[in-house]
């Protein structure tokens, strides 16, 4: 009878460390995908002004500056 109850304690046991590693690699390729997301937004933004700054001299100079 010892015996019995030890081996479902010991099976209960690695059964949750499975379930603790398997939410650890969870979280872990979630946080993996924020940082990829925040990498993306980061090279937009840095797209977005560099077209930004590509396109400030043209459109100074098509616009008018004489105030007539």
């Amino acid at each position: 009878m010892a015996l019995d109850v030890s081996i479902v304690l010991i099976a209960t046991l690695f059964g949750s460390l499975a379930l603790v590693m398997l939410l650890c690699l969870r979280i872990s390729g979630q946080c993996t995908r924020v940082v990829q997301m925040a990498r993306i937004a980061s090279q937009a933004k840095a797209i977005t002004e560099a077209r930004r700054l590509a396109l400030e001299p043209a459109l100074e100079e098509s616009s008018p500056h004489d105030g007539a």
